[in-house]
C-alpha cells in the first residue's frame, strides 16, 4: 500500500453529443471530472452519474422522454440534469421542471461551460460536509452522505430538491420567499426563477409524500415557504 497517496474522487458527467472542444478529463484538488459521451441516449450508463448535460433540439417531446428515462435509469436517477436552452422560453422552461430538469444554461453545450457548471455545483455541496444528521418527523436527512431516509427507507430526491428539503429542514419555523429560494439553489433571482421554485417544491411534495413522509411544509400565500412544527429527534 502506498503511504500519502490521495485518492482523488471523480464527478462523472454524461452528454450525448460531444462538445467542439473536446472531453478532456479536467483535475481540480481532489476531485476529476470527467466527461462521458454517449451517442446513444437510450444507452444504460456503465457507472454512477453525477451530473447529465442535455442540449435542446427541435423536438421537445424528444427531451422529455429522455429526462424521463433518465430518472427511471438506476445510475442516473439521483443526477443532476442540466439542459442548454438557446433562449429563455418560460414555458419550455416550466415544462421541462416538470420533466425532472434540475437547471437551465445557454446553449451551446462546450466541455469548458460544462466543466465550470460542474465546478461550480461542487463547490456549493462541499459547504453540506460534515453537518450533523436532521430529522424532523419520520424524515432523517444525511447531509455527509447526501441521503434522505423515510423509516430508515431511502428517498430519491432530484439534486434542487434535495437542497431544498435541506434547507428548509435546516431552518424550520422561519418563512423564506421565492426569491430567497431562487438564489439558494444558484438561480438568478427573476420572475422565471421564482416560478420555477414553485415547481421544485410542487415536485419534492410529491416525492415525500408518496414516500410516506410527514412534513409540514406550508405555503405562505404572496411570499413563499415555511417549514412548520419540527419534530427534532
Amino acid at each position: 500500500m502506498l503511504m500519502g497517496l490521495r485518492v482523488k474522487k471523480h464527478i462523472n458527467a454524461l452528454i450525448f453529443r460531444a462538445p467542439p472542444d473536446g472531453t478532456e478529463p479536467l483535475t481540480e484538488g481532489d476531485f476529476c471530472v470527467c466527461l462521458h459521451v454517449a451517442n446513444d441516449d437510450r444507452v444504460t450508463p456503465a457507472k454512477r452519474i453525477d451530473n447529465v448535460f442535455l442540449e435542446l433540439d427541435d423536438d421537445q417531446d424528444h427531451i422529455v422522454a429522455v429526462c424521463n428515462r433518465l430518472r427511471q435509469n438506476p445510475a442516473t436517477t439521483e443526477a443532476k440534469i442540466v439542459l442548454a436552452l438557446p433562449e429563455a422560453d418560460i414555458g419550455s422552461i416550466v415544462r421541462f421542471s416538470n420533466a425532472g430538469v434540475d437547471d437551465f444554461m445557454s446553449a451551446p453545450l462546450t466541455r469548458s461551460r460544462i466543466l465550470v457548471r460542474v465546478l461550480s455545483q461542487l463547490k456549493d455541496s462541499l459547504g453540506q460536509e460534515n453537518r450533523p444528521v436532521f430529522s424532523s418527523g419520520n424524515l432523517k436527512i444525511d447531509t455527509a452522505a447526501v441521503r434522505v431516509l423515510c423509516n430508515g427507507l431511502p428517498v430519491h430526491l432530484a439534486p434542487t430538491e434535495y437542497r431544498l428539503l435541506v434547507h428548509f429542514v435546516q431552518n424550520a419555523g422561519q418563512v423564506f420567499t421565492r426569491q430567497q429560494l431562487a438564489g439558494l439553489v444558484g438561480r438568478q433571482a427573476d420572475g422565471m426563477s421564482e416560478r420555477n421554485i414553485d415547481t421544485w417544491v410542487g415536485r419534492m411534495r410529491r416525492v415525500l409524500l408518496r414516500a410516506g413522509v410527514r412534513l409540514n411544509l406550508r405555503t405562505v400565500r404572496s411570499v413563499g415557504y415555511i417549514l412548520d412544527e419540527p419534530h427534532t429527534t
